[in-house]
């Protein structure tokens, strides 16, 4: 891949953006940190590693450490970090046999999420939109909770459902999409090289919804079928604005607690009429912490109204693939054929 979105540092190792589109409260550091644990477990004993820059080592490691505790607890909130106030730069790399110059770095840019629908927007939101446009891959995370969760609810009187757009800013979600779709467009329109364009839909905290991670119900077609069914039209959207371009839509559910079953949850109604869900966990018993996202299980392709999402539960390998140009397997990750 070529282009302003692949850089090198001084040691020649490539450096990606990576975009990070969500509202706020959705869990963008949980998604970062779940990223790179499994990622971690998945390559644990090969000559690969996969650090956090030190800085993003930092926040990435409060966060672990307040789960942590949490589990100690026998119920207990998902953790959250305080709200991001303004840019925060999360940067990890994936390298060989510890060598600087192999591999590849991604730069995630964390946003407070309540910059979406501020009427007046800060300056530095202009540097973020900058990010997101630059950068081949974009990943939207998606409360799961909220998906399944609000089938049938009632607070106040209120189906939850009916103000449930807004509560997970899809119109603000989608604006963004749109746009680095086109300007992603634009770009292989402009250059000999085409570049990746990969839109990744992550619902994040499923743990409670997949029984390959422990879990003791299987509610991922439905969670699957609620993703598509609030975000199909963005997707359609992004679509049609890449008429020169290939845009792969990819669904990646993350487990970002861990070995964690949801055990109740509570609706009800801010005071500007957006449902807010607060939920509470409990960890299964026997098990131990692991966040379910970069393991092995294969894709499977999904056909609906005429374009294809793929069902991923690897987002790591996906990622590393996509930069690849597509043709990099799981197996290729893990070291067994070398990173070439």
């Amino acid at each position: 891949m070529t282009g302003e979105n692949l850089n090198h540092d001084d040691n020649g190792k490539a450096h990606v953006k990576v975009g990070l589109v969500g509202p706020r409260g959705v869990g963008k550091t949980s998604l970062v940190a779940a990223l790179i644990d499994s990622g971690k477990e998945m390559l644990s004993g090969l000559p690969v590693t996969l650090e956090a820059n030190k800085r993003s080592e930092q926040r990435i490691d409060r966060f672990n450490n307040k789960l942590r505790s949490s589990l100690l607890v026998e119920d207990f909130v998902a953790p959250q970090l305080q709200p991001t106030e303004t840019l925060d730069s999360l940067e990890f790399d994936l390298t060989v046999d510890r060598d600087d110059t192999i591999g590849v770095g991604f730069d995630i840019l964390d946003f407070p999420g309540g910059w979406l629908d501020a009427g007046e927007k800060p300056p530095l939101f202009e540097d973020f939109l900058r990010h997101v446009r630059q950068s081949p891959i974009l990943l939207v995370p998606i409360d799961a909770t909220y998906l399944i969760e609000s089938r049938g609810a009632v607070a106040n009187g209120r189906a939850v459902k009916g103000d449930l757009h807004e509560a997970l800013q899809i119109a603000q979600v989608g604006r963004i999409v749109r746009q680095w779709a086109i300007d992603r467009n634009v770009v292989n329109t402009d250059v000999k090289a085409k570049e990746p364009a990969v839109l990744v839909l992550v619902p994040v905290k499923c743990e409670t919804y997949f029984a390959d991670n422990g879990g003791q119900q299987d509610k991922s077609a439905t969670l699957y079928d609620d993703t598509i069914r609030y975000y199909g039209e963005m997707i359609r959207a992004a679509r049609a604005e890449t008429p020169n371009t290939r845009l792969d839509v990819y669904y990646c559910p993350v487990d970002t607690i861990g070995a964690v079953e949801l055990k109740s949850g509570t609706w009800s109604f801010s005071d500007s009429g957006i449902p807010q869900f607060k939920a509470t966990f409990k960890k299964r018993p026997g098990q131990e912490l692991r966040r379910r996202g970069a393991g092995d299980r294969a894709s499977v392709q999904k056909q609906l109204s005429g374009w294809a999402v793929a069902d991923e539960r690897e987002l790591l390998p996906l990622l590393w693939r996509k930069l690849r140009g597509g043709g990099l397997t799981v197996a290729e990750i893990k070291g067994e054929d070398g990173l070439r």
